[in-house]
């Protein structure tokens, strides 16, 4: 699991490009969903898979989730905080 943001419109921000439009939602892949895109600062818990079973440790902020191409979490105040309150690190 990873603590992170949902975008406006309702994809996890790791799937967006650093660079994209703020006017449209660009996946890493290339495609857009063709919805708006209005960052949230509210962290969230989102699950991570191998191989269809879930993972149940919480990946720190700021470190990189393996099995999914080594992206890096988000590591702004809210997810720290969010970090805190769940694992009590």
């Amino acid at each position: 699991m990873y603590i992170g943001h949902i975008c406006g419109c309702g994809h996890p921000d790791v799937q967006h490009q650093a660079d994209a439009p703020k006017s449209k939602c660009q996946a890493i892949g290339g495609l857009s969903c063709g919805k708006g895109c209005r960052k949230s600062t509210k962290a969230v818990l989102r699950p991570t898979f191998t191989v269809h079973r879930p993972v149940e440790t919480i990946t720190p902020p700021g470190e990189r989730v393996s099995g999914n191409n080594g992206w890096k979490t988000c590591d702004c105040d809210n997810c720290r905080a969010l970090y805190a309150e769940l694992t009590g690190a």
